[in-house]
């Protein structure tokens, strides 16, 4: 075989065995973000359970989560509750499982607000 052709099926090898180192990593490397402000909280308790940024997650998952994030456990994590939850108590085991884990501040919030206005009126005192 000719010397160009050894060349050749070395770099092939080579190139394959990045794109397939590549591919290997890329696969491995997981997105994990939470959002924990009171508006748009990525922690959601539905009627079908609990949930991650729109998936199904454990309980387990939603700690592990906060722990991998190094969520410093003095911070008010808010968990959304849907508004067609009636029954409280999964949220509050969700809620007693993050503080027998250390996080103490989970603050349950809904979409529900109340809205004020002033009403422009005359003073009756003057």
């Amino acid at each position: 075989m000719p010397s160009g052709w050894k060349n050749c099926c070395w770099r092939v090898r080579k190139f394959f065995a990045l794109l397939a180192l590549a591919t290997l990593f890329a696969g491995c490397v997981t997105d994990r973000t939470l959002v924990l402000d009171a508006k748009h909280p990525s922690i959601e308790v539905k009627t079908t359970g609990f949930y991650v940024n729109g998936q199904p997650a454990s309980a387990r998952y939603i700690l592990e989560s906060l722990q991998d994030l190094e969520v410093p456990v003095t911070r008010v994590i808010h968990i959304r509750v849907d508004n067609d939850v009636t029954d409280l108590k999964p949220a509050r085991m969700l809620m007693a499982y993050l503080a027998q884990n250390g996080y103490t501040r989970p603050v349950l919030v809904t979409e529900r607000h109340a809205e004020s206005a002033v009403k422009e009126r005359s003073n009756p005192w003057r």
